[in-house]
């Protein structure tokens, strides 16, 4: 139990760090399937970054979630202690 708030925060971390990893993306994704790390790529090397603004965006907001979170989990665990 004592435990299971590190391994929580821990799992989001690789979750986030996972969800932006382009070139590990690259090079195992199935052919003919896009995630939104590939589909912003692709759309900037081809110059085209308006059409990649909305996936950057989901990666931000889907990154961002976990570290408030995070923030919030940490601010609580300061009360408890009464640091």
């Amino acid at each position: 139990p004592l435990a299971r708030p590190a391994v929580a925060a821990a799992a989001l971390l690789v979750f986030v760090d996972c969800m932006k990893e382009l070139p590990m993306t690259l090079l195992l994704r199935p052919l003919n399937f896009d995630t939104l790390a590939t589909l912003v790529y692709g759309h900037a090397s081809r110059g085209v970054f308006e059409d990649g603004a909305l996936a950057a965006l989901l990666i931000v907001l889907i990154g961002i979630y976990p570290a408030i979170m995070l923030a919030r989990a940490g601010d609580g665990e300061k009360l408890a202690t009464g640091s």
